[in-house]
């Protein structure tokens, strides 16, 4: 009697791509991340601005804080706002989807400006204030 075959072998998986892929720096680079990052950097240099303005005329601990981290209060406004459009758009035109945090838009939008501006604030906020100083 022959013997039996063995179940053919399963391809070997693909080697892993390379750190620097050229093809990424190439035609298919997207400056997404380059915008963001830039973002970021400039809600950090703002959180710095209004932390520093607050503490060069006399603000408390919280006063500077408050300061850097008003642009993330209007974001949070913003974001609220938009929010509860789509919710009732959405609820018109289908009801079973009415209910939608959308909690991803609320992290970029919210959660990472004031992470930023806090971030920027921060130097700012273990020094007593420049009036006190004077």
């Amino acid at each position: 009697t022959p013997l039996p075959t063995p179940p053919p072998r399963r391809p070997p998986p693909p080697p892993p791509p390379p750190l620097f892929d050229l093809e990424v720096w190439g035609e298919r680079y997207d400056n997404t991340c380059d915008l963001f990052s830039c973002g970021v950097l400039l809600y950090v240099l703002l959180g710095a601005a209004g932390a520093g303005w607050s503490w060069r005329v006399g603000g408390t601990w919280g006063d500077r804080l408050g300061a850097a981290l008003l642009p993330a209060a209007l974001h949070l406004i913003m974001t609220i706002i938009a929010i509860v459009t789509g919710m009732i758009v959405e609820s018109q035109q289908h009801p079973t989807h009415a209910l939608n945090p959308q909690l991803r838009v609320v992290f970029v939008f919210v959660i990472v400006p004031a992470m930023a501006l806090t971030l920027g604030a921060a130097p700012f906020l273990r020094q007593s204030s420049r009036a006190a100083n004077d």
